[in-house]
């Protein structure tokens, strides 16, 4: 066991050494999907799997924490459908670092499990399901959406403030997070910032269906 956790820890030095490198050589700027948001995640999934019962020193555990790490690396490839490119970076990055074909193919899972509209299908999906989406119930929901939003004005995608609070408030309604954990914890703040957003819609005369 502890050289898998060793596994892991070798390789998200060198993930986050890279992603840095990488991220700065982009013509392009990712506002939101950055390290920032990649250690968000990690420590995010690493809590819920806690709270889901899942020991911290298990290979379970390892794996999630493995695809938390490379959920969005796909991003430093394209734009468009990246989560299929950091599954198959995984497949091409992590035999050198020991990972099983079996281990790889369940982080190449929950890689591609994160792709909106989210389709989990084992647990640790929806663990990482529900880290990748955790700002939709928190505080800081509404200044994590103003850094997608330059993100995605950043790669040509520019919405007016109907499209871009219709769209947010559509996607915060329709989502249901997957673990009873996170359910307890985030769904109160999510239906404070589904109000928010219903306050910002009638302000701009948008009425909500």
């Amino acid at each position: 066991m502890e050289n898998r956790d060793l596994r892991y820890e070798i390789l998200e030095k060198e993930i986050f050494r890279v992603a840095k490198r990488e991220l700065s050589k982009l013509p392009k700027k990712l506002e939101y999907h950055n390290t920032d948001h990649y250690e968000d995640v990690i420590n995010v999934a690493s809590r819920i799997a806690t709270s889901e019962g899942i020991e911290s020193r298990s290979n379970e555990f390892n794996l999630l924490k493995t695809a938390a790490l490379l959920h969005d690396i796909g991003l430093l490839f394209t734009y468009k459908d990246h989560e299929e490119k950091g599954g198959l970076f995984a497949k091409s990055l992590l035999p050198i670092y020991e990972y099983s074909p079996e281990e790889i193919e369940t982080i190449s899972g929950m890689i591609l499990s994160t792709k909106l509209p989210q389709s989990p299908k084992t647990k640790l999906e929806g663990i990482i399901c529900d880290a990748d989406l955790d700002n939709l119930g928190r505080e800081d929901f509404f200044e994590k959406g103003e850094l997608v939003r330059k993100e995605l004005e950043n790669y040509g995608i520019k919405m007016s403030d109907e499209q871009w609070f219709t769209n947010t408030h559509n996607l915060i309604k329709n989502h249901v997070y997957h673990t009873a954990s996170q359910r307890a914890l985030r769904d109160e703040g999510k239906e404070r910032n589904i109000k928010k957003l219903i306050e910002i819609l009638d302000s701009l005369k948008i009425s909500v269906r």
